[in-house]
């Protein structure tokens, strides 16, 4: 038994070491199966993460807004330059950067007619926060003479640093707008400032209020403003002309300012504002030495002041004449002097073309401007025994006339400027004005580069023009009319240009059909560039066609539109009437505007306007 049962013991050690051997053998094997499971686990749990966090990429860039690329302060100075008056100040609100940029703008000019009149502001609220701008000793000098101030909160900007132009007439009136509404005043008193009779309050306490209001301000602007423009306006409803002169900083404005406006019509003004204007006219011709642009209108006491003014300058360069008695004695001061001038104008009054032959020794003086001139031949001629035949250098003329009355005689101009003239503008409204006019085109210019029409059908002697068109080196023919059938007379016109002429603008209403029928009649010509500028606007029909005369002849490079709606969009705020109907923009189709644009380098909507580009110092 005893045997047995060692057997019994032996086996089941034998047994149970047999297994402790299998198990520590498949040990091993165990772990590097655990280890392969681990290792599966860890690298499945690496890809959900991988895959997770791809997916929160690819979410989080779909999300993410597209990055604006930042411009610099100058783009958008130039960007906001384009923009018109009733959106500039939308962008005050848009973030601080554009409002910082936006305020010297829409506060260069505000006492000029152009802004202050269409911008949404009240211009008596303008002196309101120039007051706001001033120190507390000011303040305190305003309160001590009665004037009732507001309790105003301080500025958010020194508004008076960014003025560059600078209006006299207009910040009087603003300041006595603002005194009428702010003060208690009585209604004699306050017809007394709106209306002619201010002479009652020559010796009132509202008329020293304003002297001192006026002061103050007119220190503030003038001693913290770098003005570039000046306009006094000195008449007989003047109150105060402010003692600029003594200003502290005053002759440091005179060494920057480069455009002066200056008249004095001080006819039936008191005797302050006559003594006032003499000694401001004595000062400024030692002050302003460095004026590039130069407009005067005097009255006959004032002529020598005008006249050393002008022989102070060293560097004027445009000059505008608005009386009579200043064309002979300025045209002499000028041909004696070593002038810069290159444009002279002239603006309603009387005008002899034999004084113009004086202009021969002004050399630079390129453009000539005749504006609403009223009678030619009516004074005695400031160069008697000059030949009328005498040459001059200009190369530029516009004419603009719209004096029913007006005796104009323009041929001796074109003989004496006939070898240099290279571009001429017509603005002229009545017919039998613009007939001679043309007449005298034909027969004394033949080397005309540029020619710009405001005419009607009837207003052209047929044969001689096409004969001088035909003969002609125009390289760009602007043709404007308000007459509806004036295409007609184009299209008959078109197969007389010449073959020089690249650049065409039509400133009339011309259908989809004339204007096919006019480039299929002027195929002799390789136009670079075309204008449709009406104020009814250009359709998909007209775009088409110029679309494929660009692909057919491959010439065509720019093409400008709506010209007119820009300029009374970006002029006055707003769309206005021209010529009685309504101006409205052109309806293209932006599919066919980028068609087009494979063929056409510039298809644009701007422009400037050539009836009024060389005359704007008039408007």
């Amino acid at each position: 038994m005893s045997g047995v049962s060692y057997t019994k013991k032996a086996r089941k050690s034998k047994k149970r070491s047999t297994e402790r051997i299998i198990t520590e053998r498949q040990k091993p094997d165990n772990e590097l199966q655990h280890q392969k499971t681990t290792f599966q686990l860890a690298r499945t749990a690496e890809h959900v993460r991988l895959r997770k966090s791809i997916r929160l990429q690819q979410k989080s860039k779909k999300e993410r807004p597209v990055k604006v690329p930042f411009l610099p302060d100058d783009i958008i100075h130039n960007v906001f330059e384009q923009l018109p008056s009733h959106s500039r100040f939308n962008t005050l609100l848009t973030s601080r950067r554009f409002c910082r940029l936006m305020v010297p703008i829409l506060w260069r000019a505000p006492f000029i007619t152009r802004y202050h009149n269409f911008i949404p502001m009240e211009t008596s609220n303008l002196i309101l926060v120039y007051i706001s701008c001033l120190n507390v000793s000011a303040k305190l000098t305003l309160k001590q003479a009665g004037i009732v101030l507001p309790n105003s909160p301080p500025p958010l900007f020194q508004y008076q640093y960014y003025l560059k132009e600078f209006s006299l007439i207009l910040f009087e009136k603003m300041i006595v707008d603002w005194f009428v509404k702010s003060q208690n005043l009585g209604e004699n008193r306050k017809k007394a400032l709106y209306f002619d009779n201010r002479s009652s309050l020559s010796e009132s306490s509202v008329k020293a209020k304003i002297e001192i209001l006026l002061t103050e301000l007119s220190r503030l602007l003038f001693d913290s403003a770098c003005l570039k423009s000046i306009k006094l306006s000195l008449t007989s409803r003047t109150l105060f002309l402010p003692e600029i002169l003594s200003f502290s900083k005053f002759g440091l404005i005179s060494n920057n300012v480069t455009s002066l406006e200056l008249s004095t019509t001080c006819l039936g003004a008191s005797d302050y504002i006559k003594d006032s204007t003499l000694g401001l006219l004595e000062s400024l011709k030692a002050s302003f030495t460095k004026l590039q642009i130069l407009d005067i209108r005097c009255s006959n006491a004032h002529v020598p002041e005008y006249l050393n003014l002008i022989k102070a300058q060293n560097n004027l360069e445009k000059l505008t004449l608005r009386h009579s008695r200043l064309v002979n004695p300025v045209l002499k001061t000028l041909s004696t002097l070593s002038s810069t001038l290159t444009w002279l104008g002239f603006q309603t009054l009387y005008l002899k073309i034999k004084s113009l032959a004086i202009l021969a020794n002004c050399q630079n003086l390129e453009t000539l401007v005749f504006h609403n001139i009223m009678e030619f031949d009516s004074e005695p001629s400031a160069c008697e025994g000059t030949p009328i035949t005498q040459s001059l250098s200009v190369k530029k003329i516009f004419i603009f006339d719209d004096f029913l009355d007006a005796k104009l005689d323009f041929k001796l101009l074109f003989q004496m400027t006939r070898n240099s003239l290279k571009e001429l503008t017509l603005e002229i409204l009545y017919s039998n004005r613009i007939r001679y006019i043309l007449s005298s085109i034909v027969e004394n210019t033949l080397d005309l580069r540029y020619l710009a029409l405001h005419v009607k059908h009837s207003d052209i002697e047929f044969d001689k023009f096409y004969n001088w068109m035909k003969a002609s080196k125009l390289e760009s023919l602007v043709l404007k009319s308000k007459e509806y059938y004036f295409g007609t007379f184009v299209k008959e016109l078109s197969i007389y240009f010449p073959e020089t002429l690249s650049h065409l603008d039509l400133e009339f209403y011309i259908t989809p059909g004339q204007l096919a029928n006019f480039l299929n009649r002027c195929n002799h010509v390789s136009f670079k560039r075309i204008g449709l500028n009406d104020c009814r606007g250009i359709t998909d029909e007209h775009l088409h066609i110029l679309m494929k005369y660009a692909e057919y002849y491959g010439s065509l490079e720019v093409v400008e539109y709506d010209r007119w709606p820009l300029k009374y969009l970006n002029k006055f705020g707003r769309l206005d009437m021209l010529f009685g109907r309504e101006v409205s923009f052109s309806k293209i189709n932006e599919e066919k505007l980028k068609k087009a644009g494979r063929f056409i380098k510039v298809i644009r909507r701007e422009g400037f306007d050539p009836f009024e580009n060389l005359g704007s110092a008039f408007y």
